[in-house]
């Protein structure tokens, strides 16, 4: 899986999160800090990865195998 791929997973998770987690609150499924605590790692996950340098098509190879 490339870079591109996991950003678009977490977004995609993120934006889901975002999306549930207020049903989730007001039927006490889940708390609001537990939901804050969830999104803000997600955020920061994908802060993280947009943060790092990107690799060349030779190094994402060689991780492969």
């Amino acid at each position: 899986m490339n870079r591109t791929e996991i950003l678009t997973e977490l977004r995609r998770e993120l934006a889901t999160r975002q999306r549930v987690y207020p049903d989730w609150i007001r039927a006490v499924k889940l708390s609001q800090r537990t939901a804050d605590h969830r999104i803000a790692a997600i955020a920061s996950a994908i802060a993280l990865i947009e943060s790092l340098p990107v690799e060349s098509k030779s190094e994402q190879m060689s991780l492969l195998g």
